[in-house]
């Protein structure tokens, strides 16, 4: 640490002894800058990042557009920039990120080597800026500077790892929100691609493997092919392993391999995945700071994990966790995360599973009104929009039970016809939901006969099974 200190002062006496006509001035700056960076990857201390910005900024306005170091210097400020984004979720961040890495493209001409490296790191924070705000055009600028940056780039070069799985998250997105299963699978090729460019002692592997497994474990939850989830639980540990799984950058991998084994869990029942899931999960929590943008996500996975927990073992204080846990993620997260729906829901879930054992009706009248509020945020060409209407559905056929009001049960069969009609044929939770429409519909003409309303036994392990996985991709920058 000492030496880099030493770089620190020496470089930082350099540039103050520096007029800025001077043409060293912008080289000196980014010379400062880089070293400042090193420092808060270190020690994340938040203002070596701002220095680190307020340097690139300068040596980057003090450079003229020809200068052949610009898209450098142009480059490594959109990253800095990112990072902060990272730290502490301003918008206004990424959105300069993205203006100053596609000025590196347009400064970059097309034969140069750096090209593809400059437009994957725009693809990134593109998809970044879709998974916030849910703006098509951004996902689709994403793929097509992902692909081009990967047609751009040999076989040979040491990078190109990277661009593949880049453009595969992307591609993962892609299929997140349209539910095109060819997306996916390419996202698999890439992945898997990347994987086997990568040398097992690159500093990008874990980053590999983790990706390539959360794209096998989406491709589980549409298919339902047990050796999706294994292949992913396998390549998330391998990741885990590969990093200090006591640092800050190691939470997207602990949050991504806890996803995948609590799936496991909930396919197989072995209590120890569930429990290596939460173990997993809780760690990404306590590694994350309070204004980390991920941290809701963490939070979230955290709660629905423990959700499953109570459901095996009907622990209350399980239960009380998960509905603080799954509160906080909501309130945190912002209104317009695509995935935001998915996380009210089981916050719904788990107000149900309360109802239920303490008979408090607030209980059950919040399950609805969050149930609603999910159906109504949730975007109607997104997957999570079917298992929202039919949580919400599962709930109103409760309510109907414990009050009477055959309203309830209408809208609860709506939400049920609306739910399967959303649903492909080939999605593993469609003969679920054509179960549950016959449930409600059988139970109308039982009300009609004026004999005893609707049975509901084992209503709550059905909205357990319906219950969405909501985990963020996880990129290589």
């Amino acid at each position: 640490m000492s030496d880099l200190e030493n770089a620190i002062l020496n470089r930082q006496k350099a540039v103050d002894l520096t007029d800025d006509g001077d043409q060293n001035k912008a080289s000196l700056l980014s010379d400062l800058g880089s070293s400042l960076q090193s420092r808060f990857e270190r020690l994340g201390d938040l203002s070596n990042l701002e220095n680190t910005i307020l340097n690139l900024q300068k040596a980057v306005n003090l450079t003229d557009d020809r200068h052949q170091d610009k898209t450098t210097y142009i480059s490594n400020l959109g990253t800095t920039q990112q990072s902060r984004f990272d730290q502490l979720g301003d918008l206004s961040d990424l959105e300069n990120t993205i203006l100053n890495r596609q000025k590196a493209v347009d400064l970059t001409d097309a034969g140069d080597k750096s090209k593809g490296l400059c437009l994957s790191y725009l693809g990134v924070s593109q998809q970044i800026h879709f998974d916030r705000l849910g703006d098509l055009s951004d996902l689709e600028n994403s793929i097509t500077n992902g692909q081009q940056a990967v047609n751009l780039t040999d076989d040979a070069d040491q990078i190109k790892a990277s661009l593949l799985s880049n453009l595969g998250s992307s591609l993962q997105s892609c299929f997140h929100r349209l539910g095109d299963l060819s997306d996916l699978k390419n996202a698999i090729m890439n992945g898997q691609q990347a994987v086997n460019l990568t040398d097992d002692g690159h500093q990008n592997k874990a980053s590999l493997l983790s990706n390539l497994g959360l794209s096998q474990r989406i491709h589980f939850d549409r298919l339902g092919d047990l050796s999706d989830l294994e292949n992913a639980i396998t390549n998330g540990q391998q990741a885990v392993n590969l990093i200090d799984d006591r640092l800050k950058s190691s939470t997207p991998r602990l949050s991504a391999l806890g996803v995948s084994q609590r799936n496991c869990f909930e396919w197989l029942g072995n209590l120890s995945n569930l429990d290596n899931a939460i173990l997993n999960l809780q760690k990404a929590v306590d590694l994350t700071d309070d204004r980390h943008p991920d941290r809701p996500l963490y939070i979230a996975n955290l709660g629905t994990a423990q959700l499953r927990h109570f459901e095996r073992l009907d622990d209350s204080y399980d239960l009380e966790n998960v509905i603080l846990n799954l509160q906080k993620a909501v309130d945190l997260m912002d209104d317009r995360d695509p995935d935001r729906p998915l996380h009210i829901m089981n916050l719904g879930t788990a107000q149900l599973h309360r109802f239920e054992r303490l008979g408090d009706s607030s209980d059950l009248e919040n399950a609805i009104m969050n149930g609603q509020n999910a159906v109504d945020v949730a975007d109607g060409g997104h997957r999570s929009k079917a298992s929202c209407l039919s949580h919400l559905s599962i709930s109103q056929t409760i309510f109907f039970k414990w009050i009477g009001d055959l309203l309830d049960l209408e809208n609860a069969i709506f939400n049920r016809q609306k739910a399967v009609e959303l649903t492909d044929d080939g999605d593993p939770y469609q003969s679920m939901y054509l179960s549950n429409l016959g449930i409600s519909t059988h139970s109308v003409n039982m009300h009609a006969r004026s004999v005893l309303p609707i049975v509901y036994i084992g209503t709550l392990r059905a909205c357990q099974q319906i219950s969405a996985d909501a985990s963020q991709s996880v990129w290589a920058d």
